[in-house]
């Protein structure tokens, strides 16, 4: 038997039954499920997940997603006269997998002595610098920023894909069981 198009209706349901099964494998790897893999700790807010697509020149401040790899921190800004922008990240475990990431000689990232703090500085001309890390399935990371000499404003802060603002800086991630009880505070 033939379907209006052309198709033998025995394909079709063959076609049917591979969406059912594909389905949940889809939702198993869908944005949120990306960070919560091997983490008994439990789930990221979904605000922090996702790289947002950054390139140089974009609006002044930090950048910080999570993905498979664990976290990344980015800075930018509009033009190209210097900027400093530095802050910490303080995790409730510890740091691992630091890489460095187009730095220039006068800018840093200092791990602390146990391993649960980076300090960074970054003199920032308009191009990308930052870092990336992994944070052991942290319950909480801490973020503190500042642009200049003051403290940064939540407009200078983008978290995850959709580029969403803190309510506050400093700000804290904090893993939950379930993703509707995960939050950015």
């Amino acid at each position: 038997m033939r379907a209006p198009n052309g198709f033998a209706l025995s394909k079709l349901a063959t076609i049917g039954a591979t969406f059912a099964v594909l389905g949940p494998i889809a939702l198993a790897t869908a944005p949120g499920a990306l960070a919560t893999t091997g983490c008994k700790t439990g789930v990221l807010p979904v605000t922090v997940i996702g790289a947002p697509g950054l390139k140089p020149q974009q609006a002044l401040g930090v950048y910080l997603w999570h993905n498979g790899s664990g976290y990344s921190l980015r800075a930018t800004k509009v033009g190209k006269e210097r900027v400093q922008i530095s802050g910490t990240v303080t995790v409730s475990r510890t740091l691992h997998n630091i890489k460095r990431v187009r730095l220039e000689k006068n800018d840093s990232v200092t791990i602390g002595p146990k391993r649960h703090t980076a300090t960074f500085k970054f003199n920032n001309y308009g191009y990308i610098d930052g870092f990336d890390f992994a944070a052991a399935c942290s319950e909480k990371v801490t973020v503190v920023v500042k642009v200049g000499t003051v403290q940064a404003t939540p407009a200078q802060v983008f978290l995850g894909k959709n580029r969403t603002n803190p309510t506050s800086v400093p700000f804290t991630i904090e893993r939950a069981p379930t993703a509707a009880a995960a939050k950015v505070s």
